[in-house]
């Protein structure tokens, strides 16, 4: 009766760690790449665009570009600006989130769904750059 239950109990360990290996590999083959978002602020229209890619030596260090256009009419014209900076994230393994350097916000995803969030702006995952695993392959 003990080995039983012993074999039972190491069973649902290994589907544990199995599953939680799995739900590991799909977040870091869905991290990499390029969300949007969108939205208007009076006359002014307002795309945000996040692009993230792991580095090559180390799977838990991203780069992340984040891109803002602004448009709006004026005289007739369509006026853009546009501002773009870069950073460095760590993907804290325990939470399953990137924690930006530069911000005071974590970055958290929801493969399922296609989303990334931050605070509370849902990103839409728009492409996938398949040079982005080539640095989770290698390893």
């Amino acid at each position: 009766m003990k080995w039983q239950t012993f074999k039972t109990t190491i069973k649902r360990i290994y589907q544990t760690a199995s599953m939680e290996a799995l739900q590991q590999g799909i977040l870091f083959y869905f991290m990499p790449g390029t969300y949007r978002r969108t939205w208007q602020e009076g006359t002014i229209n307002i795309e945000e665009t996040i692009y993230i890619k792991a580095l090559c030596d180390n799977p838990s260090l991203y780069r992340i570009t984040r891109t803002v256009v602004t448009s709006y009419h004026s005289e007739e014209k369509l006026v853009s600006q546009k501002a773009e900076d870069s950073f460095y994230a760590a993907y804290h393994k325990a939470l399953k989130i990137l924690v930006p350097q530069v911000w005071e916000a974590y970055i958290f995803f929801y493969p399922a769904q296609n989303l990334l969030i931050i605070d509370n702006a849902e990103y839409q995952k728009i492409a996938v750059d398949i040079n982005d695993f080539q640095s989770l392959i290698v390893q």
